[in-house]
């Protein structure tokens, strides 16, 4: 290990404190549903062809002085029947359980664009007018303007309801 590295690893105190910062941070994995079998290969990449592994679904909050950063939204009610999710949740009723409400949220980071992670836009949107929504901009434009999101193995992984919620988003200021 480097001498930088190991000096960062080997300080005392809070990882805020060794990177010179003063806020203090807490980050919440808040488990929306699972566990979900699926197939193995699907979550090592050409692994595990015969193989079946159980996931749980997750939405992160990121908290700071009362205020609330999410990350994704989760997926819709209809999906999560769809793709018969166990103990689903809705993410919102979740958030409420650590104090997240539409007046210590407002922004909302989208990771990805797959079902799981953005089926919950319609009922965030709804939520709060104050919610901004962050996301990668090649993200964005492959799947709501690209082609290839249409084929397989993509399209298996779309929420067309969340695609229009960001189309709408695009000609407001609420996207970002």
């Amino acid at each position: 290990m480097n001498e930088g590295i190991s000096s960062l690893f080997s300080q005392k105190g809070s990882v805020a404190e060794a990177a010179g910062s003063t806020q203090a941070y807490e980050i919440c994995a808040l488990k929306y549903a699972g566990p979900l079998r699926r197939k193995l290969v699907v979550s090592l990449s050409q692994v595990g062809w015969d193989g079946e592994i159980d996931i749980n679904m997750y939405l992160w909050a990121i908290k700071s002085k009362g205020e609330f950063i999410l990350m994704d939204t989760g997926a819709s009610t209809t999906l999560a029947a769809k793709h018969q999710l166990k103990n689903y949740v809705n993410p919102l009723d979740i958030l409420v359980r650590i104090g997240a409400n539409s007046q210590n949220v407002n922004k909302v980071i989208i990771t990805h664009l797959h079902w799981d992670h953005v089926g919950g836009m319609e009922t965030f949107f709804q939520a709060s007018p104050k919610f901004t929504f962050y996301v990668q901009e090649k993200e964005l434009d492959f799947w709501l303007k690209g082609s290839m999101a249409k084929r397989n193995p993509f399209v298996r992984t779309c929420d067309e309801p969340a695609f229009k919620i960001f189309a709408a988003l695009e000609r407001r200021d609420r996207l970002v």
